[in-house]
């Protein structure tokens, strides 16, 4: 029952990816660099709505709304996951270099120089 759970749950993620590929390379060149999705954000946000040809309304600025409150909360998420094990692994690495510094006998303060030999 676990496996048909992993499966289908890896089904429903690869279809995810799919789409996100999909929408990516709808927006072709303005993801690309710096700078070219917020203008084209912009641009969605001062676009009036409009019908197609075949009826359906667009709204330009509730997609862009959309599409902020999503890269919101993608921020938030990693945040959240990221940060504290960037905290934790900072931490662990200060406290093995003290450590090396302690076992090598330097003794250098923290804002001293290598090869500063003034004092």
């Amino acid at each position: 029952d676990d496996d048909e759970d992993e499966g289908s749950l890896s089904r429903e993620l690869a279809e995810i990816a799919c789409n996100l590929q999909w929408r990516s390379d709808a927006l072709g060149d303005h993801c690309s660099s710096q700078g070219k999705a917020d203008r084209f954000l912009a641009d969605l946000s001062e676009t009036a709505p409009f019908e197609t040809q075949a009826g359906s309304l667009v709204d330009p600025p509730a997609i862009a709304r959309t599409i902020l409150e999503i890269r919101d909360s993608l921020l938030e998420t990693w945040a959240d996951n990221v940060i504290p094990d960037v905290v934790e692994e900072h931490t662990g690495l200060c406290r093995e270099v003290l450590e090396q510094q302690l076992r090598s006998g330097d003794g250098a303060s923290p804002g001293d120089s290598p090869g500063d030999d003034s004092a």
